[in-house]
């Protein structure tokens, strides 16, 4: 009997220290939180400001992709007519790899989408919520609109229509 008690008395104790510690980090992250580095974070939204070091012009597209990812493969024909559109509206078309930055390069120049450079996700502390992304921004940093996933026609037609406005 006494064997039981103590063993009882010993997993209410550790349990005691799991939901505490638990309970103590969750409130520590909350009183202070670690902000995401970097221009863009998966939940920043139209109007915030972003680091923008990558901005290359007045404003700057940012095209997250990884070549494994086969909604990126599947929408290859809309970023080559998006690559099109960025030259003639003069916005920076900006290769971000969530991968090898040659490989992905290669996989661009491969599938006929040029881009003016192609940067490390990682390197430069972005952290895409998904592949594809696309992200417009300003020169200033200001987060313009953003697109995430396989578009479908109407969404790619408000990409390109995001380009031409001011």
């Amino acid at each position: 009997m006494k064997r039981i008690e103590i063993l009882a008395n010993a997993v209410i104790i550790a349990v005691g220290i799991i939901v505490g510690g638990n309970t103590g980090f969750a409130w520590y992250y909350r009183l202070f939180p670690r902000p995401i580095p970097g221009p863009y974070k998966p939940d920043q939204r139209i109007g915030d400001t972003a680091d923008l070091r990558l901005a290359q012009a007045r404003r700057t597209l940012l095209l997250m992709i990884a070549s494994q990812c086969h909604f990126c493969t599947e929408s290859m024909g809309f970023y080559q007519r998006l690559a099109k559109v960025s030259r003639e509206r003069h916005v920076a078309l900006v290769g971000v790899a969530a991968e090898d930055v040659r490989a992905n390069d290669s996989y661009l120049r491969s599938n006929g989408v040029i881009v003016d450079r192609v940067v490390s996700a990682l390197a430069n502390g972005l952290k895409p919520a998904g592949t594809p992304t696309l992200v417009l921004v300003r020169a200033d940093g200001r987060v313009v609109n953003s697109w995430r996933g396989r578009l479908s026609p109407e969404r790619e037609r408000e990409v390109v229509r995001a380009l031409s406005a001011d």
